[in-house]
C-alpha cells in the first residue's frame, strides 16, 4: 500500500511538469492578446478623434489651407496618445483627402509598430489604423 501511495504522487508531479508550460503559454497568450487589444484600441480611438478635428479645420475655397487639415491631423494623434498613456514614438502619420465638394473626405491613416510584452506567443508587428470622414467645410 505504501508503493501505490508514491506512485500516484510521482504520476501527480509527471502531470503537472508536463502541463505547467502549457498553462504558461495560455497565460502569456492572454496577457499578450490583452496588450495587443489596449494598443489597436488606443491607436484607433487616436486616429478618430485626431480626423474628427481634422474635418474641422477650413481647408479654404478650392483647398488653398488643406496642408492646415493634415498639419493638423498628424500633430495631433501623437497628442492623443500621450493622453492614453500609450509610447508615440515610431508613429507614421497620413492624412490625404478624396473626392470633391460636397462628397470630399479625410482620411487618416495611422501606424505603430507593435511589441508583444512576453513575446513567446505573439510576434512584433505593426498595427494599423484607418479612418475616413467626411469634410465639415465643402467649397
Amino acid at each position: 500500500m505504501h508503493r501505490t501511495r508514491r506512485g500516484r504522487r510521482a504520476s501527480t508531479h509527471l502531470e503537472f511538469a508536463l502541463t505547467f508550460p502549457v498553462y504558461v503559454l495560455v497565460l502569456f497568450g492572454i496577457v499578450d492578446g490583452g496588450w495587443l487589444y489596449y494598443q489597436q484600441a488606443s491607436l484607433d480611438g487616436a486616429t478618430r478623434t485626431a480626423c474628427r478635428g481634422g474635418t474641422t479645420v477650413d481647408p479654404g475655397t478650392n483647398s488653398v489651407n488643406i496642408q492646415n487639415v493634415y498639419d493638423y491631423v498628424i500633430d495631433q494623434v501623437p497628442l492623443e496618445l500621450d493622453e492614453m498613456g500609450v509610447d508615440s514614438t515610431n508613429l507614421s502619420v497620413t492624412a490625404t483627402t478624396t473626392g470633391a465638394p460636397p462628397t470630399r473626405t479625410l482620411i487618416c491613416t495611422t501606424q505603430q509598430p507593435f511589441s508583444a510584452l512576453t513575446r513567446f506567443v505573439l510576434p512584433d508587428m505593426t498595427l494599423t489604423s484607418v479612418t475616413a470622414m467626411r469634410m465639415e467645410y465643402q467649397r
